[in-house]
């Protein structure tokens, strides 16, 4: 249950109080700063209750429009339902197929750039044009060979 109340109305409330109840005003602005309200649209808090508590009087009328079960469900089951559970695997096997391809690109881009430098080096050093050849087709499936093995890898947990 997450009982809700403006920085304002905290205030309020603090400064009717005295003595060792009274909080410091820049203590409450500094949690109320770093204070994270629940999102709902979080698996983990579906099953969260939120009340705007705009008066204390009204504590009790609201408390009773919460229904003992929800109370008793968010207690003994906070677990994800199982069709949450599906959705948050298939979304985390997509990221995973997102990062492998990303890293799948960043290898053949670097792989390209290794196949470039060494072609130009050999141009430059005055290779003939049949040994220039003969080089790209070797560069060109040793970069093919490198990728499959890079794709059979991705995902697998290392040894």
């Amino acid at each position: 249950i997450f009982v809700d109340c403006e920085l304002s109305e905290a205030l309020s409330r603090n400064r009717q109080r005295s003595g060792k109840d009274r909080v410091p005003d820049d203590i409450i602005e500094r949690m109320s700063s770093r204070f994270e309200k629940p999102d709902a649209s979080n698996a983990w808090e579906k099953n969260q209750i939120t009340i705007n508590l705009p008066a204390p009087e009204n504590l009790a009328r609201i408390a009773a429009k919460v229904p003992p079960s929800a109370i008793t469900h968010a207690w003994l089951d906070p677990r994800l339902e199982e069709e949450e559970a599906e959705k948050a695997e298939a979304e985390a096997a997509r990221d995973r197929e997102r990062t492998a391809e990303s890293v799948l690109h960043s290898l053949d881009l670097a792989l390209r750039e290794a196949v470039k430098g060494c072609m130009q080096a050999k141009s430059e050093g005055g290779a003939a044009k049949a040994e220039l050849q003969r080089l790209s087709k070797a560069c060109a499936q040793a970069r093919k060979d490198i990728l499959a093995r890079a794709r059979g890898a991705v995902g697998k947990a290392p040894p």
